[in-house]
């Protein structure tokens, strides 16, 4: 499913319907969730996510939650914005605040939003310096995520295994995201990401290496974007003892955050295929750069 370029915010209600066109592939409790709002434990952290679009919709909090666009003047939900200045940075504090102070649990767009600004940064200066063209390629990916208001959250942790030892040195590869086969169309990876919590409500998740990496170890340099309910990406939720208290209590009245709750997840890599780039624009590397999360069809 891809979902139109119109530049606008999206409502509570419009972010609530776009997640039930998504269907991915989770499992909490040791039991296959088919859908994330009939389910009491997922539901939490996709209503948690809902109000972040509706403090967005609330014109009191329009400087904390609503950014201008740098690439289009359009206004954006300032998860999506790129910080240029002192004021970005103390707005984004502020958000900070403002969000967890009103669901008393994560921002769960927060860390895509840091991750996306590190990729800003990064692929500019790789394009300044080795001529690539990976940050044309971000903000072509950047343009699409503000024109749809997308919900973005990052995997930045990998499972790690044996941390005495680096990524190429594992046992079991796959404790890290990295390159398994190299297409002219695209490339498909494997591994294991970490401590997501958002990852299961949102539309698309920045997916960035966890740690400095070495020569020789070009096989774990990749940064994309893929979608939530791509084929080949699990989720294993959390299920703790705040887990079973929601999924078990008769009155949700009996819960201390009635609305929100927080969880924590594994996301596991299969061979997913990533297609080369944001309209066919971007250009597989294993030496790190920018690839558009597939499958979607291009404009």
């Amino acid at each position: 499913m891809r979902l139109e370029d119109t530049m606008a915010l999206k409502t509570a209600n419009e972010y609530l319907d776009s997640m039930k066109k998504l269907s991915p592939h989770v499992y909490c409790g040791g039991k296959w969730v088919k859908n994330l709002l009939n389910n009491k434990i997922t539901r939490s952290m996709v209503m948690a996510n809902a109000a972040m679009y509706a403090l967005a919709e609330d014109p009191k909090n329009k400087e904390v939650m609503v950014a201008t666009s740098h690439l289009t003047g359009e206004p954006i939900n300032r998860n999506l914005n790129v910080a240029r200045n002192i004021h970005d940075l103390d707005m984004r504090q502020e958000m900070a605040l403002l969000t967890s102070q009103t669901v008393g649990t994560c921002n769960y767009r927060c860390v895509g939003c840091d991750a996306l600004n590190s990729l800003a940064a990064t692929t500019w200066e790789m394009d300044r310096d080795l001529k690539t063209k990976y940050n044309e390629n971000f903000n072509k990916w950047l343009k699409y995520a503000q024109a749809n208001d997308l919900a973005v959250s990052g995997a930045i942790t990998d499972a790690k295994g044996d941390r005495k030892k680096r990524p190429s040195e594992q046992e079991e590869p796959d404790t890290f995201v990295h390159l398994v086969e190299k297409r002219q169309d695209g490339i498909v990876v494997r591994g294991i990401k970490v401590s997501q919590s958002g990852a299961i409500g949102s539309h698309e998740t920045l997916v960035l290496p966890g740690g400095a990496l070495r020569e020789g170890e070009e096989a774990f340099a990749l940064a994309f974007a893929v979608q939530n309910s791509a084929p080949g990406i699990t989720y294993i939720c959390q299920y703790n003892a705040y887990s079973a208290e929601r999924e078990f209590c008769e009155e949700e009245s009996e819960l201390g955050n009635t609305a929100s709750g927080k969880l924590r997840r594994w996301s596991l890599t299969t061979s997913s295929f990533l297609g080369s780039g944001y309209s066919s624009a971007a250009r597989p590397s294993t030496a790190g750069g920018w690839l558009r999360g597939s499958p979607r069809p291009t404009a």
